[in-house]
């Protein structure tokens, strides 16, 4: 035997030794089962063609979500306007208040931050804040969620809506309000939630300019209705 028949039996001898056990009946199961298994997770994750909308689909009327946009920025503006603001902010800086919750919120929405802005109004609402489960019920008529905003209305206290239609008009002390505190806002890292904004502590020196009193907004119990 010259060497390199030698060498071809030694190779074929420890492959022999190496699958000894080796059942093929049982490795062409293993490889059929994958390739199943490979086909389902292909179809699941198969991008599904976008539906046209039918009459049944519980969305929010465009002209109702217009309306609840509208209203919704113009009572944060009355919120951040008040007479009680800054005690409100001060008071949430340190202990997180319910009600300085709803007024925080009110400053990230119009600061653009509208997530972290709901985040608050949740926060608010679950300590039963009459005012914190209105601005939800607004935010999710935006947001074209009629199931959570009629979960909110459900909610709330009874209480008469407010007489005065919502405008475009605006206090305009709510914009400088909003420039003079906006520094103090900053983003942090929820494990739950993701990222969540809170105030900086020294957010108190910047809220103690008073600004021109503006009325409390009397809730609402349900989603603006169109005209």
């Amino acid at each position: 035997m010259n060497p390199l028949e030698h060498a071809l039996h030694e190779q074929r001898r420890a492959l022999d030794e190496a699958f000894a056990d080796y059942d093929p009946a049982a490795a062409v199961q293993r490889l059929a089962s994958r390739v199943v298994q490979e086909r389902l997770a292909a179809e699941l994750i198969r991008p599904t063609p976008p539906r046209a909308p039918s009459a049944g689909d519980a969305g929010v009327d465009e002209t109702v979500r217009t309306r609840a946009a509208v209203e919704l920025e113009h009572l944060c503006r009355l919120v951040v306007a008040r007479l009680d603001t800054t005690a409100l902010l001060s008071d949430f800086v340190d202990h997180r208040t319910p009600a300085g919750a709803v007024v925080f919120g009110c400053l990230l929405y119009l600061t653009g931050r509208t997530e972290p802005a709901a985040f608050w109004w949740r926060f608010g609402a679950g300590a039963e804040d009459a005012e914190a489960m209105r601005f939800l019920v607004l935010h999710h008529c935006v947001e074209n969620d009629r199931y959570d905003a009629a979960w909110w209305t459900r909610r709330m206290p009874d209480a008469d809506p407010p007489t005065r239609p919502a405008s475009d008009d605006s206090d305009p002390a709510a914009d400088t309000y909003v420039a003079r505190v906006e520094p103090g806002i900053r983003g942090v890292e929820d494990p739950d939630y993701g990222e969540v904004c809170v105030p900086h502590a020294w957010l108190k020196s910047r809220v103690q300019a008073p600004v021109e009193h503006s009325p409390r907004p009397g809730p609402r119990a349900s989603c603006p209705t169109p005209n």
